[in-house]
């Protein structure tokens, strides 16, 4: 099985699309960009227990 690095280039450049929108979403709307930020946080959320439930498991194998 091929060794994952902890984060892909991919996944970096697509955070850094979904901040600069917040950014911009910030910009013009202020409560629509905190409802924003809060959606994104769980999203991390769920990304970084993804992330580590993957660890878990290749430690395992």
């Amino acid at each position: 099985m091929e060794k994952r690095t902890l984060v892909e280039p991919y996944e970096v450049i697509l955070w850094v699309a979904i901040i600069s929108v917040l950014y911009l979403i910030n910009l013009s709307n202020h409560l629509l960009f905190h409802i924003l930020v809060h959606i994104l946080v769980e999203l991390f959320r769920v990304y970084v227990a993804y992330i580590s439930l993957i660890e878990v498991k290749e430690q395992n194998s």
